[in-house]
């Protein structure tokens, strides 16, 4: 049968939904075979902190005459704004939200299947336990959660169990049950990790670390956080839940001061990069993080000129450094083999393999400062030059290859190309090609074309 539905426990389970490639032409025309599309894109948009897209796709689908003609699609975009507002601090909103959730499912009784109910009802209901700071009141929210899940199927039950015992958990810690409470949450934990719901494990982790952080020792939180930043289900899945990972970790102010600032710095770059950089004054949650950063701490990426931060940074560093870079840009442009050789090992620097023309080519890279009596020393003795050649020739299986120098600086003289050329020609052969780099070119504009790796490579070195 065709789907005409978001599934909800596909939503669960599912791994990583991608976007659609293009989502504003299904805005444009929205219609009964796109609805699913747009569902999953909002659901994407929401885990991911990408709170413009999430907007415009909920407003383009709640004007729609089609969207308000279908309960199913109305209330599952109204339970993502609800999930977007607790995300982001709005608690005020996510209450109204989880109200206009459980009114439809009311006035629609009759025509959703029971199981996608009772599910709904219990995520508009238990999410706000999370919220919650009165004891008295999430008593009534795990009361009235309880009452859904036991008249639920079993497939519901069980989740709907393993966030109850968590949000059991979160009480306990409430009334300073401590060893109650984190037994209670682990026991949530177990169960999702049983069931195999890889991202709701992650959530219940987060909000494990955030309640033990405000209830018991924010030093046994940052160990959670510590632990849960570096598990496959936090990086794989939903940004937001990284983002409070790293705010956790900042939080606790217990690590000492590199660790501290490779927090800070990697908590801009997700913000920057979830587009959330001047969302401050919109989002709580997004203020509290930002006032975690000292104004000298700061970085303004809207204004930040890559290409001069790089150019820059480069010409600043050491031949060590310099060399590292090479290997990373190698490594990035996907050659499957990069490898650093030793310091004493003379000539050659780098080795890097890669295809060219469907056939596997070595590169053999040498790094030069703008010292000239290196390049003399290594260069323009020409038994060394063979030597090392031979040597790598025999230890890597080389067949066809190139010859790259690149300087740091391009302070050498002119005449030191003659003699590269000449020594490659000779004792290699005349059909290697030899490039040598002046500049920084090269690299500097593959990174600005790659926005990721260049985030990456800024995270490295500031």
């Amino acid at each position: 049968m065709k789907k005409t539905m978001y599934n909800y426990i596909e939503r669960i389970t599912e791994p990583i939904i991608d976007f659609k490639e293009d989502v504003f032409p299904l805005l444009e025309n929205i219609n009964e075979e796109n609805i699913l599309e747009l569902l999953k894109s909002l659901e994407l948009s929401v885990s991911n902190g990408w709170v413009g897209e999430a907007s415009e796709i909920s407003d383009s689908m709640l004007n729609s005459d089609i969207v308000k003609s279908n309960p199913k699609a109305l209330i599952n975009i109204h339970l993502e704004r609800m999930k977007k507002y607790h995300y982001f601090g709005l608690h005020n909103l996510a209450k109204q939200a989880s109200r206009k959730v459980l009114d439809l499912l009311e006035k629609n009784s009759s025509s959703i299947e029971k199981n996608i109910i009772d599910f709904w009802k219990f995520t508009a209901v238990a999410q706000l336990g999370w919220i919650e700071k009165d004891i008295l009141k999430l008593d009534k929210i795990i009361e009235q959660s309880n009452s859904i899940k036991i008249q639920a199927s079993c497939e519901n039950q069980k989740i709907m169990e393993a966030f109850l015992t968590g949000l059991s958990g979160k009480r306990y810690l409430m009334e300073k049950s401590i060893p109650k409470g984190k037994e209670y949450f682990n026991k949530g934990i177990a169960l999702l990790e049983q069931l195999k719901y890889h991202r709701a494990v992650a959530h219940l982790k987060v909000y494990f670390a955030e309640n033990i952080f405000q209830y018991s020792s924010k030093e046994e939180s940052y160990q959670i956080a510590s632990k849960l930043l570096n598990e496959n289900e936090t990086n794989r899945f939903k940004s937001h839940l990284v983002l409070r990972v790293y705010t956790l970790l900042i939080k606790s102010n217990i690590e000492d001061n590199e660790k501290k600032r490779k927090h800070i710095l990697s908590l801009q770059v997700l913000m920057y990069a979830m587009g959330l950089g001047q969302s401050q004054k919109i989002y709580p949650f997004i203020k509290s993080a930002f006032e975690l950063i000292d104004e000298n701490e700061r970085i303004d990426f809207f204004n930040l000129n890559f290409k001069i931060w790089l150019d820059t940074t480069i010409n600043n560093m050491p031949w060590e450094e310099y060399e590292s870079l090479i290997v990373k840009y190698y490594k990035d442009r996907n050659y499957f083999f990069v490898e650093k050789l030793p310091d004493n090992f003379p000539v050659f620097d780098i080795i890097a393999k890669g295809h060219y023309n469907g056939n596997e080519m070595a590169t053999l890279i040498q790094a030069k400062h703008w010292n000239n009596t290196v390049y003399k020393k290594n260069i323009q003795d020409g038994f060394r030059f063979e030597e090392a050649f031979n040597v790598l020739k025999e230890r890597y299986n080389l067949t066809t290859v190139n010859f790259i120098v690149y300087y740091l600086h391009s302070g050498i003289e002119n005449s030191a190309d003659a003699k590269i050329r000449g020594n490659v020609k000779h004792f290699i052969s005349n059909d290697v090609r030899v490039d040598i780099k002046r500049d920084n070119d090269e690299i500097i504009n593959f990174y600005l074309k790659n926005p990721s790796k260049i985030m990456k490579l800024f995270m490295d070195n500031y």
